[in-house]
């Protein structure tokens, strides 16, 4: 009777692989898990330089629709504030607006004096707490001014650091055409048609030469229409 050797054909399946073949698939093996942890990591290294820059965005977005709520809720009082209720002096401008938020016995909220200014790198804003009287108002107004030029600890208490920033502009649309704010013929009090803000942002490795970002908010009693 004639038997079958180990290795013949019917019997192949049972031979295992080739000591060539186990290494051709070892070394595949090893390929893809280079190429895999080459991926990975150009992953992490793209995550690593877009996530700041992400975080930055959102921040100034933030400050900005802070900048638009204020100025949409400025409040004025004639006779109150001689420089009316929005002023710039070259390095801070301050306005004086309604409150959002009403007091633990439901009643109004009064006014709040903001300021804003770029110190160190970055966009601050100051807050005063509620006021309800014509002298708070007058204290806080100039406690706004003393910490937008020389800021001491109590009064930076009240202030919130924000997007960062190296310079910033602003401009009044006045008369059917933009001017700087301390170039007024107008009289002081009355609040600008529309107020530009113009920032350089902060240059980073990534970006050494970040553009110039302009927005503009247009006062809602503004009719184009005026003569």
């Amino acid at each position: 009777m004639q038997t079958l050797s180990p290795c013949s054909p019917p019997r192949s399946a049972a031979c295992g692989f080739t000591l060539v073949e186990v290494l051709v698939a070892l070394a595949a093996m090893a390929l893809l898990t280079l190429l895999s942890w080459q991926g990975i990591d150009a992953l992490m290294r793209t995550r690593e330089i877009t996530h700041p820059r992400v975080d930055q965005v959102a921040l100034m977005q933030s400050s900005l629709r802070q900048w638009q709520m204020d100025l949409d809720a400025i409040q004025t009082f004639p006779d109150l504030l001689p420089e009316g209720s929005l002023f710039w002096d070259g390095r801070v401008m301050r306005v004086l607006r309604r409150s959002a938020t009403p007091t633990a016995s439901g009643a109004d909220g009064g006014v709040h004096v903001v300021a804003w200014t770029l110190r160190e790198g970055h966009w601050w804003r100051w807050q005063s707490a509620g006021l309800q009287t014509r002298a708070q108002v007058r204290q806080a107004w100039q406690a706004a001014a003393q910490w937008g030029h020389n800021p001491v600890h109590e009064t930076r208490r009240q202030e919130t650091r924000l997007a960062p920033a190296q310079h910033w502009q602003l401009f009044y649309y006045r008369g059917n055409t933009w001017t700087h704010p301390q170039s007024n013929s107008e009289p002081s009090q009355r609040t600008p048609d529309a107020v530009r803000i113009v920032l350089q942002l902060q240059s980073s490795a990534a970006d050494p030469n970040p553009p110039a970002l302009s927005l503009d908010w247009v006062n809602p009693a503004f009719n184009p229409n005026r003569t």
